[in-house]
């Protein structure tokens, strides 16, 4: 058994010893300190009030630590006895048996100060093996009882599937399984423009030809904020939605050692797997030269000195299962669902993470320089605005989002209860009759400009930026 005393403890809860404590904190002070600040409006998703086990996941550097903090900022507000706000690192954890220990020292020490409700916030806690039975353990054994807990992780399966393997141990709470990820471009206008935020309305997509009609209505009352959108949106292909990028940006330029960061991260996740940054930069230099482009296991391979598609597919996995990139399947639509054994397009899901592994599998110095370079290039524009509206899409309807290739190839189509909505993205000044073929043969669908909004038809035109801004 790990004994875990109360410096060991407040070692990572310096507002124990000082009301103000949580300003000393490193992660907060850096939050506090950045020229843009956001505030998740998951936040508010957490009911803290009763006994509860939320895990909240996604990519790391994406803000989970910081929205923990943003929390723990809130209740210390509130609380008389600040100890009851318990946050740990489990960066230096080694199993599930000290995973327990620790808490369980916690809850003792504090049990006997008072009997009030506790708030438990367990960071990264996916890197100790077999998590969950600490957790789960200590639910059977009713050590959470009056206690409101929150784990974070940056693995995706191990999280989902770790807080899956407790049913009946997470509480009365709707959805106790939260995902954090970088801004999408409708957050990322509320961030620059705070007053306008309000006033941006949500989309509903729709096959119905009538609805398609009145969604140009819609937005042509919004046609005068067309050039300001584009202007952002130009600047959100270079950032992405992470923080530490668009505050990076405000200089017109983002550091070496922001890129540098999200490399890390991403190679240390791939070597503490026990796999090789070598295949990786070869299966990442793959997965980037054919965005947009329906692959297989083995058209990866090539260029490579790995010797199965089964290492491609488990790297690829990988790559999803950490939030960097994310699969998408031809649609059957005989069996109205996706052919699994067919080719596959594969986009890396933020367009920062898509420059920083640009310029790493290129072995390139200035990749700040590198990503203005890439998208003044028109053609490798539109693949990356593709994966943007690719993950914008999915965002909307989870695991509803394929791509349609019958005699005819459409970048994506929405499938829902009321049938199929091809959407094709065109990021381009000029759309012509040809442009609009494809969607054509379908009778009608949305096609995304650059700057055009009309309507031909039953086919929506519809800028990229204002799109995104209301989806």
């Amino acid at each position: 058994m790990t004994i875990f005393n109360i410096q060991n403890l407040a070692a990572q809860n310096p507002w124990w010893a000082d009301k103000q404590g949580l300003a000393q904190d490193f992660q907060y002070r850096r939050y506090i300190a950045s020229d843009i600040r956001w505030i998740p409006e998951l936040i508010n998703d957490f009911n803290l009030d009763k006994d509860c086990l939320y895990t909240l996941r996604g990519p790391r550097q994406v803000g989970k630590s910081t929205t923990l903090k943003i929390i723990i900022n809130k209740l210390l507000s509130s609380l008389d006895n600040r100890r009851r706000v318990f946050f740990y690192a489990c960066d230096l954890i080694q199993n599930e048996n000290e995973l327990a220990d620790l808490i369980r020292s916690y809850i003792e020490l504090v049990s006997l100060q008072t009997a009030e409700r506790k708030y438990i916030f367990l960071d990264e806690v996916s890197q100790i093996r077999n998590w969950q039975k600490a957790l789960k353990h200590l639910w059977d054994t009713g050590m959470f009882d009056g206690c409101s807990v929150i784990v974070t992780g940056s693995h995706s399966l191990d999280i989902k599937a770790g807080g899956e393997l407790m049913p009946g141990r997470r509480g009365a709470v709707n959805d106790p399984d939260k995902v954090l990820l970088p801004l999408c471009f409708r957050e990322y206008i509320g961030l620059l423009r705070p007053e306008e935020s309000e006033d941006i309305p949500r989309v509903k997509l729709s096959r119905d030809p009538l609805q398609i009609r009145q969604l140009v209505s819609e937005l042509s009352a919004f046609a005068g904020r067309i050039t300001r959108y584009n202007h952002q949106f130009d600047d959100y292909l270079m950032t992405g939605g992470f923080l530490t990028s668009i505050n990076s940006f405000l200089n017109r330029r983002i550091e070496p050692y922001v890129y540098d960061t999200y490399l890390q991260w991403i190679k240390g996740d791939f070597l503490k797997a026990g796999k090789s940054e070598a295949y990786l930069c070869q299966i990442t230099a793959n997965i980037l030269s054919t965005m947009g482009t329906p692959v297989s296991w083995n058209a990866l391979l090539k260029n490579s000195n790995i010797g199965s598609h089964h290492t491609v597919h488990d790297y690829v996995d990988t790559l999803e299962d950490t939030f960097v990139a994310r699969s998408y399947h031809k649609y059957d639509p005989g069996r109205k669902q996706p052919f699994y054994g067919k080719n596959k397009k594969i986009y890396v899901r933020d367009p920062f993470l898509y420059h920083a592994l640009h310029g790493w599998a290129g072995r390139v110095q200035d990749i700040c320089t590198l990503s203005v370079q890439t998208l003044a290039h028109s053609p490798t524009t539109g693949v990356l605005v593709e994966s943007i509206v690719a993950e914008h899409l999915e965002r909307y309807n989870p695991k509803g989002i394929y791509y349609w290739k019958n005699h005819r190839e459409i970048d994506f189509v929405t499938a829902d209860a009321s049938g199929l909505l091809p959407i094709e993205v065109k990021y381009q000044r000029s759309i012509g009759q040809e442009d609009l073929r494809e969607l054509d043969k379908f009778g009608y669908g949305i096609l995304l400009s650059m700057d055009t909004l009309a309507l031909k038809g039953d086919i929506a035109i519809i800028p990229v930026s204002l799109f995104l801004a209301m989806l």
